[in-house]
């Protein structure tokens, strides 16, 4: 399943890139043949609205859709349609009526936690504004639980995702953006509610911390696929191919980069050591 726009070739919609530059509705044109809406807005109450409205009605912040990736929309079975629009709800559900006090999750016997906590680690950590309420893959094998991910679309994270500050989760979006057309969906401030998911990412993001997203590894990193990029000529290349208009400092950038990842994450090590 994918959370995104609806335009792209992927969705059946057979129009060129161009198309969209000019043909804003079809990023918002859902419809039954290409996925289906959560039946809880982005609030965790029950939409009492009918799905598939005209792109950008008044109410269409509030909704959540999920696209038929693969198999493709135009090839899904309506069994399989049927089977994972009730999977989704019943996680939902179960998500919302959990009681957080309690030592059991049934929210938990729907997807991989581990998944879950990578995906908010990684995607928080870039400062990546696209993530969870677009851009979003959700895979679920057969007999296996819902898995996040691959992850994917990073233009405006880092130090260009500047909708949400530095020192706030990425998942605060709708706190910082009013009524946009792709809101923040219930499940990650609800997710953070639980002292149990909390942990999760508390034991998970300690040991990242101590090798492969340690700021010595996350600059290293930086340093060596910046310099690769310099060797092989792929800076002047990008430039020539995609003209912006403005003079850019590269290596000004990368140490912006860098002094980026290395604020969020000790931002991320004091947020998280309360959890």
């Amino acid at each position: 399943l994918k959370i995104d726009k609806t335009s792209g070739g992927d969705l059946n919609l057979n129009q060129p890139l161009e198309y969209y530059y000019t043909n804003w509705d079809d990023d918002a044109r859902y419809s039954e043949n290409l996925g289906f809406r959560s039946n809880y807005d982005i609030n965790g109450n029950i939409i009492d609205f009918p799905a598939f409205g005209e792109p950008y009605h008044e109410n269409q912040y509030l909704e959540t859709y999920f696209l038929y990736e693969y198999p493709a929309a135009d090839e899904i079975a309506d069994e399989q349609k049927a089977y994972i629009q009730n999977y989704i709800d019943e996680f939902e559900t179960a998500l919302l009526t959990d009681n957080f006090a309690a030592d059991e999750r049934s929210y938990a016997e729907y997807i991989d936690i581990g998944s879950f906590v990578d995906y908010f680690i990684i995607n928080e950590l870039c400062r990546n504004v696209d993530a969870f309420r677009l851009s979003t893959y959700l895979t679920k094998d057969k007999g296996e639980k819902l898995n996040m991910g691959p992850v994917w679309d990073m233009n405006i994270g880092f130090d260009n995702g500047d909708r949400v500050p530095i020192d706030n989760w990425v998942i605060n979006y709708n706190q910082y953006v009013d009524k946009d057309t792709w809101m923040m969906p219930f499940w990650w401030p609800r997710l953070l509610e639980d002292a149990q998911f909390r942990a999760a990412i508390k034991s998970r993001w300690n040991s990242l911390r101590t090798n492969e997203l340690s700021t010595a590894k996350l600059h290293l990193m930086v340093n060596e696929i910046s310099s690769y990029l310099i060797k092989h000529g792929a800076i002047e290349r990008n430039y020539n191919r995609w003209t912006i208009g403005v003079p850019v400092d590269y290596l000004g950038s990368i140490e912006s980069l860098k002094d980026f990842l290395q604020t969020r994450a000790e931002w991320m090590d004091s947020e998280i050591s309360n959890f």
